[in-house]
């Protein structure tokens, strides 16, 4: 089986995107969000999110919840590996 990837440009026709793709009995249909895809998120272009109405952008936000969730990490620690620098080099 192979996947297709179909991006909407428009919000308001993505129901009559699936539904027409539904139709089709030959097709297995999954909707996916933009986030739910691993490191998609990083595909997201400054352009892109500069072009998102702030209902757009507050969905995006959203769609994020829950990406830690099962990860043993903290504030402290994300701040660890931020800042950890490689002391070995000499410029």
């Amino acid at each position: 089986m192979e996947t297709l990837i179909v991006k909407v440009k428009d919000d308001s026709k993505l129901e009559f995107v699936l539904e027409l793709l539904q139709e089709l009995d030959y097709l297995e249909v999954s909707q996916e969000s933009r986030l739910a895809v691993a490191g998609e998120l990083a595909s997201v272009s400054d352009a892109e999110i500069g072009a998102m109405s702030p209902e757009q952008k507050a969905q995006l936000f959203l769609e994020s919840a829950g990406m830690w969730e099962g990860r043993d990490i903290n504030a402290a620690e994300l701040r660890r590996r931020a800042w950890q620098r490689d002391h070995t080099r000499r410029s």
